[in-house]
């Protein structure tokens, strides 16, 4: 694959900024070679790097300001203090690539600093290295959205790296797994960091840190008092999957299971939301959540696994809508309250022996409907109107009074 390179800074579609007077084909692997250059035009490249190719220096920058879209293989930062790409848009933009790969003393790929829209499709990585701390591979700045289909991969050796951060009041949705960063040195680190008053949906499992280094890494933390919403599982392992330690809102729809060493989701917060659906899984004497509030939907089967005292053994605890035996609310006199503590109604519409036909079973009778001959000799023919019914042919037939008058009416 060849390299192309700017030899000035200015605008994608001007070939006379780049080496060989070519501008960057879908073949060729792009080196900033510290110019800063503005995207006028959609590209597709195989990658898209701020390393140096021959004598020049490493860094450069590219800056977006209308909606246009990258595709690339791999974009990757590995300049320190530098950032690849600024998106300046107001509207939407899309980046197919990956993003960093984890490799490196690597640094910020992307920067959203308005209220535009990136849509990127690949997997994000955070930043490795130890030289780097408290940044990220993608930074929402503002109030705007980052949409990512793809998983979100940890953050290496560094204090405070991330892949996503949600600075301000803007809005990160993934659809795809993340999993908890790296340890080492001291401090911490979080794949994904809601530090405003912003929201993270996440449609996918969450996996905590596995590393045992120094840092304490979740896989996703709230420091203010934003909203992480999980359609997914959520599962810790050295370190706990999901915390925060702010008034802010965790809502997990999902199974949420501790590990012997830490609780998946913890909010140390006393005025904090924190709504699960379960099932909730302990592990030893680890907690699958540790919130001092907790709300359970109450549409969702749920169920709570413990520990047994003195013992390796479980029990589970289940809502009353799952204990064995009772049945469900649809198979239940309608208005019937049952249920261990009573806390279910019955759904089911059972109809009055009096309106069943005579023997059909119904309820814990049989029905008593009987049909008797002056009910059939007292039905009105008007209203026995369905097609082709005996009623129907009834309603037609001649009768001595029409009879009657027909022949009256030939009467001289």
């Amino acid at each position: 694959m060849p390299n192309r390179w700017p030899i000035a800074s200015g605008n994608w579609s001007n070939a006379a900024i780049w080496s060989g007077s070519l501008i960057p084909t879908a073949s060729d692997d792009v080196f900033l070679n510290n110019q800063t250059v503005t995207l006028d035009q959609n590209i597709t490249v195989t990658s898209i790097r701020t390393a140096a190719t021959g004598s020049a220096a490493a860094g450069g920058r590219i800056e977006i300001y209308g909606n246009y879209n990258i595709s690339a293989s791999l974009i990757r930062n590995t300049v320190a203090s530098n950032i690849l790409i600024l998106n300046y848009n107001t509207e939407s933009i899309t980046i197919t690539s990956a993003l960093n790969q984890n490799s490196g003393n690597e640094e910020r790929c992307i920067n959203n600093i308005l209220n535009g829209t990136i849509n990127i499709i690949g997997d994000v990585s955070g930043l490795n290295g130890t030289g780097n701390t408290t940044l990220s591979t993608i930074s929402n700045l503002s109030s705007g959205t980052i949409n990512v289909v793809g998983n979100i991969l940890p953050a290496g050796a560094g204090s405070g790296n991330t892949a996503i951060t949600n600075i301000q009041n803007g809005t990160i949705n993934i659809t795809g797994n993340i999993t908890g960063g790296s340890a080492g040195g001291a401090g911490t680190s979080q794949t994904i960091l809601n530090s405003g008053t912003g929201v993270i949906n996440v449609t996918g499992n969450v996996l905590a840190s596995n590393s045992f280094g120094g840092l304490v890494s979740s896989a996703i933390a709230n420091s203010s008092i934003g909203t992480i919403n999980v359609t997914g599982n959520v599962t810790s392992r050295l370190w706990g999957a999901i915390a925060s330690s702010t008034a802010g809102i965790i809502n997990v729809i999902g199974q949420i299971a501790a590990s012997t060493a830490s609780n998946a989701v913890s909010s140390t917060s006393t005025t904090a939301t924190n709504v699960f659906s379960g099932p909730l899984i302990n592990s030893g004497s680890r907690n699958a959540i540790y919130c001092y509030n907790v709300r359970l939907y109450d549409d969702v089967t749920t169920r709570y696994t413990i520990g047994v005292s003195s013992s390796n053994d479980t029990i589970t605890l289940f809502s009353p809508d799952q204990v064995v035996g009772v049945p469900s609310g649809s198979n239940v006199r309608a208005g019937v309250i049952y249920g261990p503590g009573n806390e279910l109604t019955g759904s089911m519409a059972v109809p009055h022996p009096n309106s069943v036909s005579w023997g059909v079973p119904v309820d814990n009778t049989s029905g008593s409907a009987l049909t008797k001959p002056e009910d059939l000799w007292n039905m009105a023919i008007t209203s026995l109107t369905a097609s082709n019914s005996i009623g129907q042919r009834l309603s037609n037939a001649a009768t001595s009074a029409s009879i009657a008058a027909i022949v009256t009416s030939f009467t001289v």
